[in-house]
């Protein structure tokens, strides 16, 4: 089993037009919604990789969960929900079928007034059970009508900290799965992955050309030499795998400075969005069974280009 971690869980609208204008009313084509945000679309991956492979653990506002889980549960996906005040977030997503285009919109969070101590606790708690337990059934479970693996080989943890958590939860969510000896791989950025670094540094680390350098202090953009040299400096430093996407240039990374570099395929894209998301799930799927890193590194970016020729996000089919 792999956990999915996302704390910012989304209602994710897609639609679809010929072209799209700021300057003119834009009637679509066709609308479609999912549940989703970074972590649940690796879920959905995974399990069209290996049905049942996956256990997503989300906060859901409590005024649309059913929503959501109504949605997670149309696409086989198993959900460990922590119930917090108002809704669960919206993105909507603008695909341009004429300029291959991919604009989205993502709906500001406000900090909500609520026991956050308390239900940090519990989103805790789930996830430990989640690590030394596996997935027998539970009152907030939706199993998605099929069989789930019940040993957690590896967590994904992915996206970015609503305003609403305290500043270092994703820093004492990355410590308990480090402690526990589950790999983690982290997509996340910013003062969020430089405090998780104070205390605990992840197997692996996923994160984009920009990201990196914004984090580590680097003048972005970085010429290609230097950044295949810091690629391997940092990864030799932290002492795990580092993998740097850099849209659709080739991908770099490196395994406690053993270098790799992976090239992206050249498709014509039709709904960008979760590119990443779906990389996560095939990068890992692979590396758990064959630790092979360039393998990982073709599964992953394979991932990627069939998600890019769907308008469903997350999705390789």
């Amino acid at each position: 089993m792999i956990l999915t971690i996302c704390l910012s869980s989304t209602l994710q609208k897609t639609v679809t037009f010929d072209k799209v204008s700021l300057t003119h009313v834009n009637r679509s084509k066709s609308y479609r919604l999912d549940a989703s945000g970074k972590a649940v679309n690796t879920a959905r991956v995974l399990d069209m990789l290996e049905p049942g492979v996956s256990l997503s653990l989300c906060p859901l506002g409590s005024e649309n969960a059913e929503l959501f889980m109504d949605l997670a549960k149309r696409d086989g996906l198993a959900v460990k929900s922590v119930m917090i005040p108002g809704f669960t977030r919206e993105c909507l997503t603008l695909l341009d079928s004429e300029n291959h285009e991919t604009t989205e919109l993502v709906v500001g969070e406000p900090a909500l007034d609520f026991d956050r101590n308390g239900a940090e606790g519990e989103f805790l708690d789930l996830l430990e059970e989640a690590l030394t337990e596996g997935t027998d059934p539970s009152d907030n479970l939706n199993k998605g009508d099929r069989p789930l693996k019940t040993s957690c080989q590896a967590v994904v943890l992915a996206g970015s900290r609503p305003a609403m958590w305290s500043e270092d939860f994703q820093a004492r969510i990355s410590k308990k799965v480090v402690d526990s000896g589950v790999i983690l791989l982290a997509d996340f950025c910013g003062k969020d992955l430089l405090k998780t670094l104070e205390i605990c540094t992840p197997q692996i680390i996923k994160i984009n050309e920009e990201e990196f350098c914004s984090t580590f202090g680097y003048t972005f953009p970085v010429p290609e030499e230097k950044l295949r040299q810091l690629v391997i400096e940092k990864s030799v430093e932290l002492g795990n795998i580092l993998v740097l996407t850099r849209g659709t240039d080739e991908t770099y990374a490196a395994c406690k400075g053993e270098f790799y570099s992976c090239p992206v395929e050249k498709i014509v894209p039709v709904n960008t969005t979760a590119c990443g998301d779906t990389f996560n799930a095939g990068f890992i799927y692979e590396y758990l069974k064959s630790a092979d890193m360039a393998a990982a590194l073709k599964k992953g970016t394979w991932c990627a280009a069939r998600n890019a020729e769907s308008e469903v996000p997350g999705t390789i089919k």
